[in-house]
């Protein structure tokens, strides 16, 4: 059994950025989209996204307003406030620096439509490539069988 789960909800419990100036580090919210195979890579590397809740950013006319995101409100799988979750920015690490960060289930999304919009975003995505889309591709079929294969 895998330690993560495909579309839990995680809080890291330590500060997380993935930028160079850790202005931003705090304890992010991470949709958990799956990994590589065990047996294909050493480490194992884990595909994850997190939240923000700035949602002016994805807002018509906003800077992000065209990247493939979906909203959530606050009180839903596992979040506290409304977000946004942009599907073009997926990070990837490795098994042992994810748990590093000491992540604490949240919530999990277990509505398969919604599942299917997720997984749709991900295939619309042109900033992911196909390597990642099919790794995602096959831990999601586990939770929605007849997805589409990625191109």
């Amino acid at each position: 059994m895998p330690k993560f789960q495909v579309c839990k909800v995680y809080k890291f419990q330590k500060d997380f950025s993935d930028r160079f100036d850790e202005e931003d580090a705090k304890k992010r919210y991470f949709l958990y989209l799956g990994n590589t195979s065990e047996f294909l890579s050493n480490p194992v590397i884990i595909y994850a996204v997190t939240s923000t809740t700035q949602l002016d950013k994805y807002k018509p006319g906003g800077e992000k307003y065209n990247s493939n995101f979906l909203e959530f409100k606050a009180g839903t799988y596992g979040f506290t406030d409304d977000c946004v979750i942009c599907f073009d920015e997926i990070k990837n690490m490795s098994e042992a620096i994810f748990e590093s960060y000491q992540p604490e289930e949240k919530g999990i999304i277990d509505d398969k439509d919604l599942i299917v919009r997720i997984y749709d975003k991900i295939l619309q995505s042109r900033k992911v490539s196909k390597i990642v889309k099919d790794d995602i591709h096959n831990c999601f079929n586990n939770l929605v069988t007849g997805l589409k294969r990625p191109k």
